[in-house]
């Protein structure tokens, strides 16, 4: 008699072929969710464009005791946006801002030397060292910045507003000496 031809594959090669087969299910399963959420998500889970016309003007108010370059620049994409603000001079300055604009970053000095203060409800008044910047970023894009100044010495306040969606690049420069105000983007 011939012997018995075994068509029956080895146990180590069938749970191969098991442990593959799950995974091309996993990924499969992977795959159909993200494209439902892709299609039906769309409406949810997508962000939508800036909401910038319909925010109110920010204000800024500068405190500083020597003629001031302040840099001021603004950037947003859909509904996020940050504001990074450097003083160019040698001399700290106060700036107060929206409490709702919340630090993220600091540079050019150590943490402690930008104290915060709450001279008012809802605004939160940051110390920043000569030669120094702070990173915030914003709950709300606003539509403009309303610059106010108690000092008795001029700011010259360079504001870039940047739309990382279109691209567009918007530059003022101000001389402050008591109030001023900018709007931010082109398409209002």
């Amino acid at each position: 008699m011939k012997p018995a031809v075994v068509t029956a594959l080895p146990s180590k090669r069938r749970s191969l072929l098991a442990s593959l087969g799950f995974q091309v299910f996993i990924a499969g399963s992977a795959a159909v969710v993200l494209l439902a959420l892709g299609v039906v998500g769309q409406g949810l889970f997508a962000t939508h464009g800036s909401q910038a016309a319909d925010t109110p003007p920010a204000t800024v108010g500068l405190d500083h005791s020597s003629p001031l370059a302040l840099s001021f620049v603004i950037a947003r994409k859909e509904l996020a946006g940050y504001v990074n603000i450097t003083n160019d001079s040698p001399d700290p300055i106060r700036v107060s801002l929206p409490s709702t604009w919340q630090r993220v970053e600091v540079r050019g000095a150590a943490l402690t030397d930008f104290p915060a203060d709450i001279p008012a409800p809802d605004v939160v008044r940051w110390t920043i060292p000569g030669r120094a910047g702070i990173r915030l970023v914003l709950s709300a894009v606003p539509s403009s910045v309303h610059f106010d100044s108690v000092a008795a010495s001029s700011a010259a306040v360079t504001v870039k507003s940047i739309d990382l969606t279109t691209e567009q690049i918007r530059t003022n420069v101000l001389l402050l000496k008591e109030r001023a105000t900018t709007g931010l983007w082109n398409d209002e």
